[in-house]
């Protein structure tokens, strides 16, 4: 979209473990710099959320998601 010319002023990124987050906001900060680059996680997959908010690594349990 960005080769298009299109001007993005936000991109919703799966948190997962982080390391597409970092990849994709590293890359989107040197192409459009004005970009926000948002990290979204699921109810039931919020491990790294509660993490980066509690200052230390949490361990959750395993969720069925999509029902």
């Amino acid at each position: 979209m960005l080769a298009r010319g299109d001007i993005l002023d936000a991109v919703l990124v799966p948190l997962g473990n982080g390391a597409m987050l970092n990849g994709i906001a590293r890359w989107l900060k040197a192409a459009s710099p004005a970009t926000r680059v948002i990290g979204v996680s699921s109810v039931g997959a919020d491990a790294m959320e509660k993490s980066w908010r509690g200052g230390e690594p949490v361990i959750c349990g395993s969720n069925i998601t999509g029902e």
